[in-house]
């Protein structure tokens, strides 16, 4: 039986993002967040990182506004690349609500976008229309 240990509800995500660092060491490469929620995030990475790492992401890829601290709980092999999952932990209250914020903004969007477009937009279309039109303001007016 595999039993879910989340707490919090995951969206699913084409994200692009940067990973900072990796421990001790700047990083810089280019990853892309495929679920996030207040808790975690799970990410694709051209290379290997080990349990128990610590990272720091940041979103948007471009000029990062919002810089996630977490921890690496598991990473394999999949396909040439390898998925990451990763927990925040000890996030602060602004970062958490940032998250958070960013998270409800996007959700938002798509809804709206729906409602008054009459367009219905997956969850990545929805990621990647927010970030292109809305991050920049999101992020400014914090």
């Amino acid at each position: 039986m595999n039993k879910d240990k989340r707490r919090a509800e995951r969206i699913e995500v084409a994200m692009p993002a940067t990973l900072l660092w990796i421990d001790e060491t700047m990083s810089g490469g280019r990853v892309t967040i495929t679920n996030l929620s207040e808790e975690g995030l799970s990410f694709a990475a051209d290379h290997e990182l080990r349990p128990g790492s610590t990272i720091v992401i940041g979103v948007p890829k471009e000029k990062p506004a919002l810089v996630l601290n977490a921890t690496v709980v598991w990473c394999r092999m999949a396909k040439g690349q390898y998925p990451v999952g990763a927990t925040f932990g000890d996030m602060s209250p602004d970062d958490k609500a940032a998250l958070k914020a960013m998270i409800e903004a996007i959700v938002t969007y798509r809804s709206e976008t729906f409602r008054n477009d009459q367009r219905s937009l997956s969850m990545e279309q929805a990621v990647n229309e927010w970030l292109e039109k809305k991050a920049e303001g999101h992020f400014q007016a914090k």
